[in-house]
């Protein structure tokens, strides 16, 4: 069943889960929330200079499930058919609703030592995690 709350209070189940076209989400009774989402990338570019290194924005995640606040989000590059993503390019949270009625994404850049131009037929993989409370 669902978790729920009145006033604070748990009711209703304990722990809940349930799944999207937006990833996967865990809800406890005590108010936390885990949601993980998947994207697979076709052609990412890193090739803005930022300092000695390059960046490139790859997009903005959704949450499966929403928050009422975000504690951390992580991610990582699960792998990737263009061989400098896979072996230097790096996770960088950029953006991220700054109200409860936009905290339900995320922004991601990717960062690498060298630049990195997309070829449409390369595909990579990130995975996304964010941790905080649903009530």
């Amino acid at each position: 069943g669902s978790v729920g709350q009145t006033a604070g209070l748990p009711t209703g189940a304990v722990i809940e889960s349930g799944s999207n076209a937006n990833g996967s989400y865990i809800r406890y009774a005590d108010g936390t929330q885990i949601c993980f989402h998947r994207a697979q990338l076709v052609a990412i570019s890193i090739n803005t200079a930022s300092g000695s290194v390059f960046r490139g924005n790859v997009g903005n995640f959704y949450f499966p499930a929403a928050f009422s606040q975000v504690v951390a989000v992580s991610g990582t590059v699960m792998g990737s058919q263009n061989a400098t993503i896979r072996n230097s390019a790096g996770f960088l949270k950029t953006r991220q609703g700054s109200s409860v009625a936009e905290a339900d994404w995320v922004g991601v850049t990717l960062w690498s030592a060298p630049s990195v131009t997309g070829v449409t037929s390369e595909v990579t993989q990130l995975s996304l995690m964010a941790f905080g409370r649903w009530f």
